[in-house]
């Protein structure tokens, strides 16, 4: 589990390629939503 940042998603995802599964925090989950469903 990671925090939301676009860095650490690209590093994990060029490193274990489709080997691995990424996993936000909910908190962030949450906030995406909300912020795209508002605008």
């Amino acid at each position: 589990m990671i925090d939301c940042s676009p860095t650490e998603i690209s590093a994990i995802k060029q490193v274990f390629r489709d080997e691995v599964h990424i996993l936000l925090y909910h908190w962030h989950i949450k906030r995406a939503w909300e912020k795209h469903i508002k605008t």
